[in-house]
């Protein structure tokens, strides 16, 4: 018999908090033929493989552990998810832990509603503070579709669980060396026939300073944000036209723009990313179902003049940053 769960982790340079991340999975209210922990090593150049390894001897009937050159967490998650044994996947960071005694809940959760994806909330923690990071409500059990535009904010793939199949029926991947959730997950919820979202956290982020998500800059994540974008386009072009690719591609625009305009790049590179959306949303629009709505306007507007587009999000914020500081003021 098959395992129930795969805790997929990739580890690079992790050896500060890796035991931490282990041990919370260990500490789990399920039998260790239920599930497995795979923790595959990025090609670690400190003690992260050796303190794999020691658990691994120590928890042979729940530990695995692969390695690889380094390629980047998109990589290695990839490479994990072909060797899981477990009918269902759960992605955790080596640097992050997960809440003790959930995975019997999980369990019931799943099996009880024949769950896809289960959602759940991530609580971010420090070294002195702890706090919701995300505020998902208990929902009933609904199509992926939904779920994703009624939380398109919640890219991450850390706060989810998900059937394995629908990566390896579907052939899903991770691809962008970052924003890969972001790139992935409008997918897996396009294909995705029972979702459901849970008001637990039972996800624990570390702040960590020293992670790819704070040393990145932002022409790099300015170009990972229009490759999502571009990613997208494509496969909207090889599937079932859907406005639902509709509201997906509008969620990217978001993204761009705010990076655009809450950091600095200079003139030129604003120029011509600018020019690339442009392109790549004219050659969007071809695909498009014929249906009049906000989200085809916003596409059809940023196609047209994507610095347009850009002035008046910015106008927008600002409005909305000027009527959230005069709600603060009449309430005090």
């Amino acid at each position: 018999m098959g395992k129930w769960l795969s805790f997929i982790v990739p580890v690079y340079n992790a050896e500060a908090y890796l035991a931490e991340c282990i041990d919370s999975m260990l500490r789990q209210d399920m039998p260790a033929n239920k599930y497995e922990i795979i923790l595959f090593d990025d090609g670690s150049t400190d003690r992260s493989r050796e303190i794999a390894d020691d658990y691994a001897r120590r928890h042979p009937d729940i530990i695995r552990v692969f390695s690889h050159a380094n390629a980047g967490v998109a990589e290695t998650r990839n490479a994990a998810i072909k060797q899981a044994q477990g009918e269902y996947i759960w992605f955790v960071d080596s640097d992050d832990k997960i809440a003790e005694n959930i995975l019997s809940t999980m369990y019931r959760q799943i099996t009880h509603d024949d769950l896809d994806i289960l959602s759940f909330n991530i609580a971010r923690f420090s070294r002195a503070n702890q706090w919701k990071y995300t505020n998902l409500h208990e929902t009933p059990v609904g199509i992926g579709i939904q779920f994703y535009i009624q939380h398109s904010y919640n890219i991450e793939s850390v706060n989810k669980i998900f059937r394995k199949s629908i990566f390896t029926d579907h052939n899903l991947s991770f691809k962008l060396r970052m924003a890969e959730d972001a790139e992935l997950m409008p997918l897996c919820c396009f294909h995705a026939n029972r979702v459901k979202t849970i008001d637990i956290c039972a996800y624990y982020y570390r702040i960590n300073e020293n992670s790819l998500t704070h040393t990145t800059t932002p022409k790099d994540w300015s170009e990972q944000n229009l490759l999502c974008l571009e990613s997208h386009i494509d496969y909207m072009a090889t599937h079932t036209p859907h406005r639902y690719w509709m509201r997906v591609l509008v969620n990217d625009i978001r993204m761009i723009f705010w990076q655009t305009t809450t950091a600095r790049t200079d003139a030129r590179f604003h120029k011509n990313m600018l020019r690339r959306l442009r392109a790549d949303l004219q050659k969007a629009l071809k695909h498009m179902p014929k249906a009049l709505n906000r989200d085809l306007l916003i596409l059809s507007i940023s196609a047209m003049s994507p610095h347009f587009a850009l002035s008046i999000y910015q106008m927008l914020k600002k409005i909305q940053v000027f009527i959230s500081s005069l709600k603060k003021k009449i309430k005090h």
